[in-house]
């Protein structure tokens, strides 16, 4: 009996040595290897096991061609909103110097078409003659619609962007003094937003490679009639 407890004794020692010494049993499967330093990264090229926001967005899509999409629908529609809220944001005091910042949303058809939406609306003209501040915000969601694609080879999107224009009134120094209800703006803006060669130094060059190339506004009466649709 004493033999037994002593063999039972030195066999519980040899367990708990071998478990704190962490070696593993004949036959067990090897720990799964590290990934530590892998210089693999969710997003770097189009599958579709991954969820949309993962598909793009990498580097190393910018440089793939012009005819096929370098972003997704969802990167498009939220860069659009924000560049629409952004050109359409400026004050009395700082309206020449917004005017060559925003160029880099814009290749030149887009530039031309804001200019004449500008012009068509006065819209440069009463920030100068009010003194006005503009501050415009997205007043819904934006939407990429279903006719995205190639065109003339390069690939091309257009999004809906809802729009609030406020005007305020400003002081000698550019600060607003209060909003002009009278004066705020609604409108639908479809903007075409197109590729661009990744290393133009011309109109257009940002680091989203892609810019405004067409801009419009949709009436009230288009959109009461594309809301009619079945």
């Amino acid at each position: 009996m004493k033999d037994m407890r002593k063999f039972l004794t030195a066999l519980l020692i040899c367990g708990t040595f071998l478990l704190t010494a962490g070696v593993s049993a004949p036959g067990s499967a090897p720990p799964p290897p590290s990934e530590e330093g892998s210089d693999i990264q969710w997003g770097d090229q189009p599958s579709g096991t991954l969820p949309d926001f993962l598909q793009y967005g990498r580097d190393r899509n910018i440089d793939t061609d012009l005819s096929i999409p370098h972003r997704t629908k969802l990167e498009i529609q939220f860069w659009a909103a924000e560049t629409a809220a952004n050109v359409l944001s400026f004050g009395v005091n700082d309206i020449h110097e917004h005017m060559e910042d925003i160029k880099k949303y814009f290749v030149q058809s887009g530039w031309d078409e804001f200019n004449a939406f500008a012009s068509g609306t006065r819209l440069i003209d009463r920030v100068i003659e009010r003194r006005y501040r503009l501050i415009s915000v997205v007043s819904g969601p934006a939407a990429v619609l279903p006719r995205d694609g190639p065109v003339g080879g390069i690939y091309r999107w257009e999004v809906e962007v809802p729009m609030l224009l406020s005007f305020y009134p400003t002081d000698a120094y550019g600060r607003p003094l209060g909003e002009d209800p009278s004066a705020t703006t609604r409108m639908v803006l479809i903007l075409a937003v197109s590729r661009t060669p990744t290393r133009s130094q011309d109109v257009g060059s940002n680091d989203f490679h892609a810019a405004i190339s067409g801009w419009r506004t949709q009436t009230q009466q288009q959109q009461r009639r594309r809301g009619s649709r079945p």
